[in-house]
């Protein structure tokens, strides 16, 4: 499933659903601890069924933190995005979206 954090996904990751992991399952969660319905249910199962995070999210979050002392936890910090392609992508989209601007023409507009 790939989805980005929103109001409609937040809290995405129900606790009922993480019960039906099998054990030694491998979770990679590239967004943030915010999908998680709870994440101390979270903790808690990977105890009782063996199973792995793999993280890149914000350093701040209860999860990365435990990476530190929990050897089921491999995180980064929130470095996924940045690959050659992406920062090369991100700068293309902002000198299009300045050019568009000095035209007087609207693009990517957030409503």
């Amino acid at each position: 499933m790939l989805v980005k954090l929103n109001s409609g996904t937040e809290k995405l990751v129900k606790n009922s659903n993480l019960d039906s992991v099998k054990k030694g399952s491998i979770i990679v969660d590239v967004v943030s601890p915010k999908l998680f319905e709870d994440v101390d249910y979270v903790i808690k199962l990977m105890g009782s069924k063996d199973i792995k995070l793999i993280l890149d999210f914000d350093p701040d979050s209860k999860l990365s933190e435990l990476s530190k002392t929990n050897r089921n936890i491999i995180y980064s910090p929130n470095i996924a995005w940045r690959s050659e392609k992406s920062i090369f992508n991100l700068h293309q989209i902002t000198v299009e979206n300045l050019k568009s601007y000095a035209e007087g023409k609207t693009q990517n507009q957030v409503k």
